[in-house]
């Protein structure tokens, strides 16, 4: 009696089990996010990227632990997402090292001075690929519940109400800096 009651259980409660509503953003909102929140966003997307890997593999490593250590896990996060959507059916390819590459060498620009620093938010261009992935993946899995994210969460205001404060204050510094070297005439 147990087995058949098993059997009568819709197929998608028991594999949905252990994971959570996953959210499908777009390419063009996950730049806005990224460049409104100084970068911050692409960070969260990363570890939502490694829970969903994390729980889909039932593995007890931290999704937060990988975000931290990024510059070790970018390159092995992007070839699982490749494999997983080629896996279902993708067609599309990309290249992890190179991607690795340009996103670490635009995201070290922000340590760079004006007006270099400027092109730090666009080192989310080179995650489009794997989000792009990431989303097929989302989409092609009828064992999961998916939404298309149109509509912000409280945890994308959070991040892009941060960002806004770097970017005030980050303005705020390079006007006081011009204003300070006109004042004095010195030009480093």
């Amino acid at each position: 009696m147990a087995i058949d009651q098993e059997m009568l259980m819709p197929e998608k409660s028991f594999i949905n089990e252990g994971f959570e509503k996953q959210y499908i953003i777009s390419p063009l909102k996950f730049l806005m996010l990224n460049a409104l929140s100084c970068g911050f966003y692409s960070v969260w997307w990363n570890y939502k990227v490694w829970r969903f890997l994390i729980q889909r593999k039932h593995s007890n490593a931290n999704a937060a632990i990988r975000v931290v250590f990024e510059i070790v896990y970018f390159i092995p996060r992007c070839y699982q997402i490749l494999k997983l959507a080629k896996d279902k059916g993708y067609s599309k390819t990309y290249f992890p090292i190179l991607l690795f590459l340009l996103y670490f060498a635009f995201a070290l620009t922000g340590m760079m001075p004006p007006p270099f620093f400027l092109l730090s938010p666009l080192s989310g261009v080179f995650l489009l690929q794997p989000l792009m992935a990431f989303n097929f993946i989302l989409s092609q899995s009828p064992e999961l519940e998916v939404v298309a994210d149109q509509r912000l969460s409280i945890t994308e205001i959070i991040i892009i109400v941060i960002g806004s404060i770097v970017w005030l204050l980050i303005i705020i510094g390079v006007l006081s800096m011009m204003f300070l070297q006109g004042e004095t005439g010195f030009t480093p």
